[in-house]
């Protein structure tokens, strides 16, 4: 079996073209952007693990929703598919969401956008010491022009080191890292199933 006819097995879906993927990712940018925003009024209004519930379940329904109605093909509910859905939706899920919603309550919306650009980077180094890329002078050195072109963009010079934002800072930290290490290792479970089902 050839390595094209192997993949198609592994997706059940058309693989979208490279212009939709670019607006998809610019959306997310998008919405991204205004939701450290909206989660900071939140957060501030009422307790960040109540939001990331709501947000959490809210969303889990909207696209159960939207797979039904697609009727997108199920995966076998069995072990295998489970267990790693367990692991991911953890490091991915629950782990980044609370630690992100609760340092936001702790810390600048300016801070946590900034803390989270680190994000390529932690993904980055985990796919290097799995074993699955190389770190080329390419590569690092483009992951780094890029983190510093957002440090300037977001205006650096007004994040914030005080006592007052350190808590929130290093939870921040913490979402970023398991998002990171979320990213890096669910790519063949992301091929394998659906992805619709997944999230």
């Amino acid at each position: 079996m050839n390595s094209k006819s192997a993949t198609s097995q592994l997706l059940p879906f058309p693989t979208p073209s490279a212009r939709l993927v670019i607006v998809g990712l610019l959306a997310l940018q998008i919405v991204f952007a205004v939701g450290y925003i909206l989660s900071k009024v939140l957060v501030d209004e009422f307790p960040p693990l109540i939001w990331a519930w709501m947000r959490a379940g809210l969303t889990a329904l909207f696209m159960y929703l939207i797979t039904v109605s697609m009727k997108r093909p199920h995966p076998k509910f069995d072990r295998k598919f489970f267990i790693p859905l367990i692991w991911l939706s953890l490091l991915g899920g629950v782990l980044t969401q609370v630690f992100f919603l609760v340092g936001l309550k702790y810390t600048t919306s300016t801070n946590s956008a900034i803390l989270n650009t680190l994000n390529p980077l932690i993904t980055l180094l985990t796919v290097i010491l799995m074993g699955r890329e190389k770190a080329t002078p390419l590569r690092v050195s483009g992951f780094f022009v890029s983190f510093c072109g957002v440090l300037i963009l977001s205006g650096a010079e007004k994040i914030k080191l005080a006592n007052s934002t350190l808590f929130g800072d290093l939870l921040t930290l913490a979402s970023t890292l398991t998002y990171g290490v979320f990213v890096a290792i669910s790519k063949d479970f992301f091929l394998k199933y659906d992805r619709f089902w997944i999230t």
